[in-house]
């Protein structure tokens, strides 16, 4: 670390520790400026993924903690951000670890188990993929993680794993399997269901499903299911 203006962060539960995490990384964003302001409050800690801190600026979105390389960080965008800035962490450019899975890691670290991750799509499409296959990281097991982008939420399901989403009839769902196949897929409130089913991994059958109500439940039994809420325009 090379700078530290308060070791003590605000945004913190009762035990010390941040509620909620929001990663913001290096790649697009399309969310407005007013979707953006609620990442700037109490009780959310934000941490610029190197690159990231750009994208902070742009959207005003107010960063705690700076991570990375520093590769693509300039001094102007460095200066803006000292004012907000609690520390600074940089790391050597040849790492094992991109500069958002050391930012994951630190969040982890920290004891957080709600993190949301802004930035991770669009640009190039290796970075895009690598951010999405990140959420199989052994280190995020049993934490409830999050990229989202404007119209975009995209979360990882485990071996057991009930999860809720909420948007509106005609919003899509997509379900693809990572690796071997998904066992005892259970869909409610969706059009097209399944029950206690089967995905493989390379089938589309998961493909744009769609919202029949507010609510919709997910539950798998055994396998790694990556679902893509894409919310559609009124």
């Amino acid at each position: 670390m090379i700078f530290d203006k308060n070791s003590s962060l605000n945004h913190q539960n009762k035990k010390g520790n941040p509620q909620t995490v929001v990663i913001v990384a290096n790649g697009d964003i399309f969310l407005s400026v007013d979707e953006c302001r609620k990442f700037s409050c109490p009780g959310i800690l934000v941490i610029a993924a190197d690159g990231g801190l750009k994208n902070c600026l742009k959207t005003g979105i107010q960063p705690d903690i700076l991570i990375g390389d520093m590769d693509s960080v300039s001094s102007d965008h460095l200066s803006q951000a000292k004012r907000y800035l609690k520390a600074i962490y940089t790391y050597p450019s040849r790492k094992d670890h991109t500069d958002l899975e050391l930012a994951i890691i630190h969040a982890i670290d920290r004891g957080v188990t709600d993190l949301v991750i802004l930035g991770a799509l669009g640009g190039r499409w290796d970075m895009s993929l690598a951010n999405i296959m990140v959420l199989m990281s052994p280190v995020l097991k049993g934490k409830t993680v999050r990229i989202i982008d404007h119209n975009i939420e995209i979360q990882l399901l485990a071996d057991n794993t009930t999860m809720s989403f909420s948007g509106k009839p005609g919003d899509l769902m997509t379900l693809l399997p990572f690796g071997q196949p998904v066992e005892g897929i259970t869909l409610n409130g969706l059009e097209y269901p399944l029950n206690g089913e089967t995905l493989f991994s390379g089938s589309t059958k998961g493909v744009s499903n769609v919202f029949k109500n507010k609510d919709v439940t997910i539950s798998i039994q055994k396998g790694l299911l990556l679902c893509i809420h894409a919310m559609v325009d009124s």
